[in-house]
């Protein structure tokens, strides 16, 4: 069998691209500098490869964009008129403009990968490695020993020692464990799954079983919009194309699925299996009691905004962690999205990034269903954490809007089993 090393190649970026993986504390090996070289490298390949051609845009890429381009120059200066001191980090700026580069990576490696192929080959390769993070998970709690490699990865982000994510997390391999890789690989099943109604081809099934495994192990905010997301496509199944019986048999899979894989988990790794049902019984609590448990009186207590003209344009630092202390901001801290948003850029700045990348969603992503879904895991996502500075999710939007049709989902109309109309894809550039 002949080996493509061009493809192994596009399989090694891709993977890096997405996971960023922390291999040094070198900062050679910071994911901002290391998505940067990367970045650089590919477009002069291109310039090289395509001289004298140009990457076609749309208005609404063009759009986006510039959004990305304006908040985070608005975040800058709002940075630059309110602190004494410069920060490359605490400004945003590398952080933010990493958005424009990887939309600029998608357009080339996908432009790449799908030259000449009649369905989008870029979107296979990435549920692939998405599905070898499941089984490199599912290795890992086969053998105990091998998940100090996923811990190893973990703490060289320069995170503290913490006992309970040690016994309870941490699979596969990635860079942000907790909060954007497990979104990432939800709403990433969410969409095999889709394919998986509209094909009824259980193969799709099990990838997507497979990709919610790392979700499982990871952070429970995933389970969370994988669950939204699955149950709007179900909805859409339901009530507009009328497939009561597949409806009703989908519900039946996924119902012995979950006992399945709640038995697995609670043999192999008790502590995960604990931890989700915590998740369930805090959220139980929240709609019966109005009693906020857990992680809800967490994020409760994290919820506070700037005061007067500030939440309007801002102050210039976030409240995660102990940054703000730095700039003499003792009144509390918080890890919620919009919340640091507010904090960095006030209603100014959150206005714009959600107007361009809705913009571009709502025009992009061919089904409906799948653009409600995704702006929705956002909408929620964001109360979590500082979705917009998670490098995975803006792959996962990048890789939804600009790669080209989704197979088995943009190709067809058809529900319940009719194969997909093959289409002439010949990339974007």
């Amino acid at each position: 069998m002949k080996i493509n090393f061009k493809k192994i190649f596009y399989y090694i970026i891709l993977f890096y691209i997405i996971y960023t993986p922390t291999i040094s504390k070198n900062i050679l090996f910071n994911y901002n500098v290391t998505i940067y070289l990367i970045s650089a490298v590919l477009i002069a390949i291109w310039l090289i490869k395509n001289k004298g051609k140009n990457i076609v845009l749309k208005r609404e890429d063009i759009f986006f964009a510039l959004g990305i381009f304006i908040a985070t120059i608005y975040c800058f200066s709002v940075y630059c008129f309110r602190i004494n001191e410069f920060n490359l980090s605490d400004c945003r700026l590398m952080q933010n403009f990493l958005i424009i580069f990887y939309m600029i990576d998608v357009y080339i490696l996908s432009g790449w990968i799908n030259k000449n192929e009649k369905e989008n080959v870029f979107f296979n390769m990435v549920v692939n490695l998405a599905i070898f993070q499941g089984i490199i998970s599912i290795i890992m709690v086969i053998f105990p020993n091998l998940h100090q490699i996923a811990l190893n990865f973990y703490y060289k982000g320069n995170i503290e020692q913490n006992v309970f994510i040690n016994r309870a997390r941490i699979y596969g391999i990635s860079y942000d464990y907790t909060f954007s890789t497990p979104i990432y690989h939800g709403f990433l099943a969410s969409i095999v799954f889709k394919q998986y109604l509209n094909t009824n081809n259980l193969k799709k099934l099990i990838k997507c079983i497979l990709i919610i495994i790392p979700v499982l192990l990871n952070g429970r905010t995933g389970l969370v919009i994988f669950g939204v997301s699955c149950a709007i496509y179900l909805i859409y199944l339901y009530f507009f194309k009328l497939k009561v019986w597949v409806t009703i048999r989908t519900l039946g899979i996924i119902t012995v699925a979950v006992l399945t894989i709640a038995i697995a988990l609670k043999s192999f790794v008790p502590y995960t299996y604990n931890f989700i049902v915590g998740f369930f019984k805090d959220t139980t609590s929240l709609i019966s009691d109005k009693e906020y448990k857990g992680n809800y009186a967490i994020l409760k207590e994290n919820l506070f905004f700037p005061q007067g003209s500030d939440i309007i344009f801002g102050r210039g630092f976030r409240v995660y962690g102990g940054e703000a202390s730095k700039y003499g901001f003792y009144e509390g801290q918080s890890d919620i999205g919009y919340v640091n948003d507010l904090f960095q850029g006030g209603i100014i700045y959150l206005g714009i990034l959600y107007v361009s990348t809705f913009y571009l969603i709502i025009k992009k992503v061919k089904n409906k269903s799948v653009a409600l879904a995704l702006i929705i895991s956002m909408l929620l996502a964001n109360y979590k954490g500082e979705i917009f500075h998670s490098i995975t999710m803006m792959f996962l939007i990048m890789l939804l809007c600009i790669s080209g049709p989704i197979p088995y989902i943009d190709t067809t109309d058809n529900i319940g089993g009719k194969n997909e109309k093959n289409i002439n894809y010949n990339g974007n550039i």
